[in-house]
């Protein structure tokens, strides 16, 4: 029973772990990525883009523009989904709730 006990409390700590470096990557990505997105001085300069380091392929909606910004370096570990709504208002969305296709970027 003991050895069970401290099984558990091991696959907890390391679940914990796994989702605390999960949740740091992704608010050290968002951190990078939010000055790139409010770079953007019109809802029209939201168009598809390429730096050395990133690119960032644009859907329009009826509604807003979908982002899937594809990083080309270490910087950011993921890619991320983004709508931006006319006003220039974003958040992050999951792939899943977008236009993107599997291989959109490709």
């Amino acid at each position: 029973m003991r050895k069970m006990t401290n099984l558990m409390l091991g696959f907890a700590v390391i679940m914990l772990v796994f989702v605390f470096f999960y949740g740091y990557s992704e608010s050290q990505d968002e951190r990078y990525i939010a000055p790139i997105i409010e770079n953007f001085t019109s809802y029209e300069d939201i168009t598809n883009k390429s730096t050395d380091e990133y690119d960032i392929y644009v859907h329009e909606t009826d509604e807003s523009k979908e982002i899937e910004f594809y990083p080309k370096t270490n910087r950011v570990r993921f890619i991320h989904y983004y709508r931006i709504k006319p006003d220039l208002s974003y958040h992050s969305v999951p792939k899943e709730q977008t236009s993107f296709s599997h291989d959109s970027h490709q």
